[in-house]
């Protein structure tokens, strides 16, 4: 920037900044470097920088952080509370943190909307705002049938997801036993005819038998 002359005893406007700085905001100016001196506003009004005629006054220009926003799409997930809202150009490297979905495994951050270009953490020295996409993937559950000596019926899947459709029970065989139904616990107390939409976690189900 250019230098400029003051009239002494009048009121001057100082000159716009037109420094720039990466990662940082123009905060003002001061007669020190460190900012330990007397400090003016831009676009401040001065008068009398110097008792001294014909001396140079030099103002610094000062700088603060920029604070750049992390936006995070969680596609129906629900984020960690350790995962910042903003960052600085001085923030530490921040490790992003997993979030949570029922039903889903998480399958990374992205910076894109097609989920192809993966991040783990926003570096240190790093400025701009933050767009993250979170990957998900259904998680695949495990039925596991107790049969008690039957035989099991192949219509009952092994596996199933949140999204599997309701899956009716069929029975199980066992020679010489009538099969009266598939219950949760080991007493067979808990009966259960199906496996609604929308369900999670590993399933055991165990056979009830009685003698013909």
């Amino acid at each position: 920037m250019s230098e400029k002359a003051c009239a002494a005893g009048q009121k001057e406007k100082l000159s716009k900044n037109k420094f720039e700085k990466k990662g940082y905001t123009f905060a003002g100016w001061n007669t020190q470097p460190d900012g330990k001196g007397t400090f003016y506003e831009e676009n401040a009004y001065v008068k009398n920088l110097t008792k001294k005629a014909d001396e140079v006054v030099t103002l610094y220009a000062q700088w603060k952080a920029a604070q750049y926003q992390i936006t995070y799409n969680l596609n129906g997930g629900k984020n960690n509370k350790k995962n910042p809202k903003t960052y600085k150009i001085t923030s530490k490297t921040i490790k992003l943190s997993n979030p949570s979905k029922k039903g889903y495994v998480f399958k990374g951050w992205y910076c894109d909307k097609k989920c192809t270009k993966k991040v783990t953490s926003i570096k240190k020295g790093s400025t701009g705002k933050v767009t993250l996409y979170a990957k998900w993937a259904k998680e695949k559950y495990t039925i596991t049938y107790k049969l008690n000596g039957g035989k099991n019926n192949k219509k009952n899947p092994k596996t199933y997801t949140i999204t599997s459709k309701m899956i009716k029970l069929a029975a199980p065989t066992r020679k010489g036993y009538v099969f009266k139904g598939w219950y949760r616990d080991k007493k067979c107390t808990r009966k259960v005819t199906s496996i609604k939409k929308g369900s999670t976690g590993k399933i055991t189900l165990y056979a009830k038998w009685k003698k013909k």
